[in-house]
């Protein structure tokens, strides 16, 4: 017997067998095998604006919204890049960031404001991490390219 998917799924796969016992009793039985196919998607970050210029002295909201590549689920999403730390102009009203599971449809959006004092330009990166649908480690970047002028 083999298993080879084509996409993603799960469920239970029943099989019936008859047999004769040591007595030459007729018997019968079933068998339930589980089975999972999983994929090796990735989580895919998405600026809201990128490149982003601005006004210096001015505020301005950034979400990065992080979905997977291939609709199956992705979980424990987390950045890993110290929210606290963020280059002069970036924050955000959270320290930590995390989603339990991640798809197209169950996105998770992190929000950012950028207010810069004065006129400046950079990258903002943001490094994180997850399980992939197979649960397998694995960890991305997202980049901001951002300026802002008088």
């Amino acid at each position: 017997m083999t298993y080879a998917p084509t996409t993603a799924g799960s469920g239970s796969l029943t099989l019936g067998y008859s047999y004769k016992n040591n007595a030459g009793e007729a018997k019968t039985g079933t068998v339930n095998i589980a089975y999972r196919a999983t994929t090796d998607d990735n989580i895919v970050a998405t600026p809201s604006a990128n490149p982003l210029l601005v006004s210096a002295v001015s505020s301005t909201n950034v979400t990065v919204t992080f979905t997977t590549d291939d609709g199956n689920a992705a979980s424990a999403l987390s950045i890993t890049t110290a929210l606290n730390s963020l280059p002069a102009g970036w924050g955000t009203a959270s320290t930590g960031f995390g989603c339990s599971v991640v798809s197209v449809g169950t996105g998770c959006v992190l929000s950012l404001v950028y207010a810069p004092m004065m006129a400046d330009s950079g990258t903002l990166n943001l490094q994180f991490s997850y399980l992939n649908d197979s649960g397998l480690p694995k960890s991305g970047t997202v980049s901001v390219a951002y300026t802002a002028g008088p």
